[in-house]
This record gives C-alpha cells, sequence and structure tokens, in this order.
C-alpha cells in the first residue's frame, strides 16, 4: 500500500480511510483476545483479559487521529483545479491541517514562492492571525524566514496567484535565482507538511 504524501490532493481522504480501517481492526483484536480468553478459562480472571485491556491502548490512540482526521474536509474539486493552474509559478501543497493547543485550522490550499507563503484558510476563523504567528515563528525555530499571509476570501486568493510581478514578489531575475528559490520553497513546503497532520 502506497501512502500519499502531505500536501497531495489524495492525502486527506486515503488517511481518514486508513484510519478508519486501522482503528476497527485495532478495537476487534483486543475483543478477539477477551473472548478466546473468556470462553477458554470461563472467567474474567485470566491472563488473556489483561492483554485484551492493554490492547485498547493503541486502540484508544488510533481512534483520537482517527477523529483528528475526520474532523477535515477535503478541498473542493474547482479550487483545486484553479490552484494546479499555478504549480508552475508556485510551490503548491493542497489539504493541511494545522494544529496547536489553542487552535485547529484546516488550510485547503498553501502557495509558496521565493519568502512568501499563502494560505488559503477554509473558513474565517476566530484568531486566524494566530495561526500566521504560530507558522511564522515554527519556521523560524527551524532557520526559515518568511512572510505568511493568510486568505479567506477564495477570489481573492487565486487573484494573488496571478499577480506574478506584483511589488516583485515572485519575480525572478535569472534561472541559477530560481533554482535556489525552489530548493528553499521545497525546504519550507516539507517544514509545513511535519507541523501539519
Amino acid at each position: 500500500m502506497k501512502f500519499p504524501i502531505k500536501g497531495s490532493k489524495d492525502y486527506l481522504p486515503f488517511m481518514k480511510k486508513y484510519h478508519l480501517i486501522k482503528t476497527i481492526g485495532l478495537f476487534l483484536l483486543p475483543i478477539a483476545i477477551y473472548y478466546v480468553g473468556y470462553t477458554t478459562t470461563h472467567t474474567k480472571a485470566n491472563l488473556l483479559t489483561i492483554i485484551a485491556v492493554l490492547g485498547f491502548l493503541p486502540a484508544s490512540k488510533s481512534a483520537v487521529s482517527l477523529i483528528m482526521f475526520l474532523k477535515t474536509k477535503a478541498i473542493q474539486p474547482a479550487l483545486y483545479e484553479q490552484a494546479k493552474e499555478y504549480e508552475t509559478i508556485f510551490k503548491i501543497g493542497y489539504q493541511f491541517a494545522f494544529t496547536s493547543e489553542e487552535f485547529n485550522m484546516q488550510v485547503p490550499v498553501v502557495a509558496i514562492r521565493d519568502k512568501f507563503v499563502y494560505c488559503l484558510l477554509l473558513k474565517e476563523y476566530k484568531d486566524y492571525k494566530r495561526l500566521e504567528q504560530h507558522l511564522v515563528q515554527l519556521l523560524k525555530q527551524n532557520g526559515i524566514q518568511i512572510k505568511v499571509l493568510l486568505f479567506i476570501d477564495e477570489t481573492l486568493f487565486i487573484q494573488k496567484l496571478s499577480e506574478k510581478d506584483t511589488n516583485g514578489e515572485v519575480k525572478q531575475s535569472s534561472e541559477e535565482g530560481r533554482e535556489t528559490s525552489q530548493s528553499k520553497e521545497d525546504k519550507i513546503m516539507h517544514q509545513l507538511s511535519l507541523l501539519s497532520i
């Protein structure tokens, strides 16, 4: 079974199915162990009962992961097609879900070019500026200086991507400079993937 990479369109739907199957399997295994122990000894006081109870620990951990993935929503096909048009200009990732102790925010599209990260939020979050500060701080800890721009409106986000030469934000003077920039963009995308569920 090949896992889709984080940041791809298929990652979240795949992980929902994967964790659902894994969680069901992990809950069925201790139940089966308990059943075998009870039917063979005709009492709950046996070693297999202890093993079954301990078996619920990884099952519960898997259930927490499943709940996190079930809370996410898949990217809309129309938005995916619109963002995909800019993959030659930007390093684009899809379906990120960033969490911290204070918030849980879903970002369907992330576009990176040079030192700018453009994020489209799924909805207007009450404290969406906290995500911006959170991402800047975590990337700074990994030696990456960036500016994060958050968008709530899908139209404004796509419009910003289409403005290739505005303010020199996405303009490159040489091919060599672009290759260096792509390696930085890959590093930023990798760090964002590590920060996402």
